[in-house]
């Protein structure tokens, strides 16, 4: 048995919905703790592609799925989002379950000016979550059983759209309880979290943030597991970092535009949720180093490394520079970062070389592999496998995960 978290180091976008793809394999269940429909995995799967926002990206391989109480649910787009899932023949209702006290999003809710806000009522969701006043899952059970004394006024306001949902209440669970039975059992759990840590509520770029935890503390407050019943977490970013969204976000080392154009056609960065051009920016030591050491990261997985096969040279933020000071952590602060430059390091490219047809690191173009050596040495963890490409076998493995 070996329980197993996979979060996004950086800010979102990082590509693990493929390595969650391809982890599954050796998974008993997927479990998604955090977030909502503001992130949207994107799969290829011979030759055919698919965007969850809600569901685990197990549900391909037919994995126990479980939508964890760490999330917010919009029952109308998940019921989507079952319909594309059996475009790919696949039953969802025979897989999928949603956590009972999982709130729901729901319909018109206002986003009243959120910061980086996707407009899809993630943030009011939340805010209504610690305000006390959301309603959740279990609500749809409470609204067969409505005898007119309910005070909550959601409640009344939404009592026919629960009624309306009253089918999926077979799928609803008790999260904590079947995960902790599971792992009880012997279990392979697969955690997958949403977003990236640099967008954390806590730890991230505050204000510019999302409003769940992507990070292993979400895992625990999420999905309702114990801090010593995680074997293993594996951080995953690509060898540049984006930004979706939010506009006035620091992107410390961004690249100019015309870079940034090139790189984003070639790797698609576009908002898979919003379908809004991302922002991009070197590779940024300083968030790494912050998301390793914060969640305790045992390997790290580094994806898209053939988007860079054109360039001649290939620059890495390894500090920051703050008012003649140097930094070498991020200081998980929005308007801090504004204030800092960039400390970059130039290394050659492998320009003419091709990495998407390596098996093996030994097979890698020797610039590429002294481009993964040189993270692992500033970060100081090891990368454990490398994607070199969009299909599932366009996949390195330098250390098994499981």
């Amino acid at each position: 048995m070996t329980n197993v978290v996979v979060f996004g180091m950086t800010f979102g976008d990082e590509g693990k919905g493929k390595i969650v793809d391809f982890l599954a394999d050796n998974a008993d269940w997927v479990v998604r703790y955090n977030g909502g429909g503001n992130a949207g995995h994107t799969l290829k799967i011979d030759g055919k592609k698919i965007v969850l926002h809600y569901m685990p990206s197990g549900i391909i391989r037919k994995k126990k799925c479980i939508i964890g109480h760490g999330c917010v649910v919009s029952l109308d787009a998940i019921r989507k989002e079952m319909e594309d899932v059996r475009n790919f023949g696949i039953e969802p209702l025979d897989y999928l379950r949603i956590a009972n006290n999982a709130h729901l999003v729901l319909p018109n809710i206002k986003e009243d000016g959120v910061s980086a806000s996707t407009s899809r009522g993630i943030a009011p969701t939340y805010k209504n979550k610690y305000a006390r006043t959301g309603l959740r899952a279990i609500d749809l059970v409470h609204a067969q059983n409505f005898d007119n004394d309910e005070k909550r006024e959601l409640f009344n306001q939404y009592h026919s759209y629960l009624k309306k949902h009253s089918d999926l209440i077979p799928i609803l669970t008790h999260c904590h309880k079947e995960i902790n039975d599971a792992i009880d059992n012997g279990k392979n759990i697969l955690f997958e979290g949403a977003q990236g840590f640099g967008l954390g509520i806590d730890d991230g770029q505050y204000p510019f943030v999302t409003s769940s935890s992507p990070g292993v503390s979400g895992v625990l407050t999420g999905a309702g597991i114990g801090p010593k019943k995680i074997d293993k977490v594996i951080g995953v970013f690509k060898p540049y970092v984006t930004r979706a969204v939010d506009k006035a976000a620091p992107i410390i080392a961004e690249m100019d535009e015309k870079l940034s154009s090139e790189i984003r056609e070639i790797a698609g960065e576009y908002g898979a949720t919003t379908g809004i051009a991302r922002r991009i920016g070197w590779l940024d030591i300083p968030q790494l180093k912050l998301a390793a050491k914060l969640n305790n990261v045992d390997g790290m997985v580094l994806t898209k490394l053939d988007i860079l096969d054109y360039l001649d040279e290939i620059k890495i933020c390894v500090a920051y520079d703050l008012g003649g000071e140097k930094i070498d952590i991020n200081p998980c602060d929005g308007y801090i970062e504004h204030k800092c430059k960039p400390i970059l390091e130039v290394l050659p490219g492998w320009k003419g070389e091709i990495v998407v047809n390596a098996k093996t690191f030994e097979e890698l173009p020797e610039n590429a592999k002294r481009f993964v050596n040189k993270i692992e040495d500033l970060v100081g963890v090891k990368i454990v496998m490398i994607s070199n490409g969009a299909e599932r076998d366009k996949t390195i493995i330098k250390e098994k995960v499981w």
